[in-house]
C-alpha cells in the first residue's frame, strides 16, 4: 500500500534546535535554502538514497518517541525523552553521511519541489 510521506515540521525544528541554531537563524538558514541556487539544484542519488533513509528512521524515532513523551506522567520525564529523541535523530542523519543543516534543506527541498519528494518516496518504498 502506497503511503505518502510528510515530513514533520517538529522533526526539522527540533534538528535544527539540537544543532545549536538560534530560531533567528533557523529562519535565515530556510531563507538561504531558498535563495541558494545549489539548494534549487537536483540531488545526486547518492545523496536522495542517504536523505531517504534517514528520514524514515527520524520518523521511526520520532513515531517511538511521541508515544513515550505523551505517556510520560512528569513534565521533567518528558523533556528528558524529548532530548533523547532528539539525539537519537541527530545521529540517525549523521549515520547516512549527512549534516543536520543538510538533512534540514533536504527536507525544505521536499516540502517545495515536488518531482524531489517524488524521488525520495521512491527510495522509502523501495521502488
Amino acid at each position: 500500500m502506497y503511503k505518502p510521506v510528510r515530513i514533520g515540521v517538529i522533526v526539522v525544528i527540533a534538528l535544527v534546535a539540537l544543532a545549536g541554531i538560534s530560531g533567528t537563524a533557523a529562519g535565515q538558514s530556510r531563507q538561504q535554502a531558498q535563495q541558494d541556487p545549489a539548494a534549487q539544484q537536483p540531488a545526486d542519488k547518492a545523496t536522495v538514497e542517504s536523505f531517504a533513509v534517514a528520514l524514515a528512521e527520524v520518523k521511526q524515532i520520532q513515531s517511538v518517541y511521541t508515544e513515550k513523551i505523551q505517556s510520560a506522567k512528569e513534565p521533567e520525564v518528558a523533556n528528558i525523552l524529548q532530548r533523547e529523541a532528539q539525539t537519537e535523530m541527530v545521529k540517525a542523519v549523521q549515520k547516512k553521511g549527512l549534516t543536520v543543516n543538510q538533512y534540514n534543506r533536504l527536507a525544505q527541498k521536499m516540502d517545495a519541489d515536488p518531482e524531489f519528494r517524488v524521488q525520495v518516496e521512491s527510495v522509502i518504498n523501495g521502488k
